[in-house]
C-alpha cells in the first residue's frame, strides 16, 4: 500500500524541540565554531586519511583515477585548521581549482536526473543493509 503524505514520517517529525536549537543563525555559527574549535586531528586520523586518499585501500575498479578530485574537495570542504592538520597543501592555485569544481557540481547537480542523484545514498544504504545482522528482519521495496 502506497504511504501517504499523512503517515509518512517528514524531517519536522524528526527534530528534538525548540529548546534544541539555536534561536538564530549568529547563534548557531558560534556553537558551530566551538565545536570545530575542539577538534583535534591526531596521528591515527592522518594515517586513515593518507591510506584513504592514496587508493591504498579497497577502492572499486576505476575509482582510484578520482583520487586527485576528491582529495582537493575534501580539502576546501575542511576549515582552514583542520586543512592544516591533516597536512593537506593549500595554495591560492588549489583553491581556484577546488572552487571551480564545486561551483561546476552546484551547476550540475539539479540537471541531473533523481535516480542518478540519489545513486550514491541507495549504494551506501544497501551495503549497510547488507552487513546489518538485522536486515534480514527490514521489509524490502518501496514503501
Amino acid at each position: 500500500m502506497p504511504s501517504s503524505t499523512a503517515t509518512r514520517p517528514s524531517a519536522r517529525d524528526c527534530r528534538p524541540g525548540r529548546a534544541g536549537w539555536p534561536g538564530s543563525r549568529a547563534e548557531f555559527d558560534a556553537w558551530w565554531a566551538e565545536r570545530v574549535a575542539g577538534l583535534e586531528v591526531g596521528a591515527e586520523a592522518r594515517s586513515v586519511a593518507r591510506t584513504l586518499f592514496s587508493g591504498a585501500s579497497a577502492l572499486p575498479f576505476g575509482t582510484a583515477a578520482l583520487l586527485p578530485l576528491v582529495r582537493l574537495v575534501t580539502a576546501a570542504l575542511l576549515p582552514p585548521d583542520l586543512r592544516r592538520a591533516y597536512g593537506f597543501r593549500w595554495t591560492p592555485r588549489a583553491e581556484r581549482v577546488a572552487n571551480a569544481w564545486l561551483a561546476g557540481i552546484a551547476a550540475v547537480w539539479p540537471l541531473l536526473p533523481r535516480v542518478a542523484r540519489h545513486a550514491p545514498m541507495h549504494a551506501s544504504l544497501r551495503r549497510v543493509r547488507r552487513r546489518s545482522r538485522y536486515a534480514e528482519h527490514e521489509p524490502r521495496g518501496r514503501r
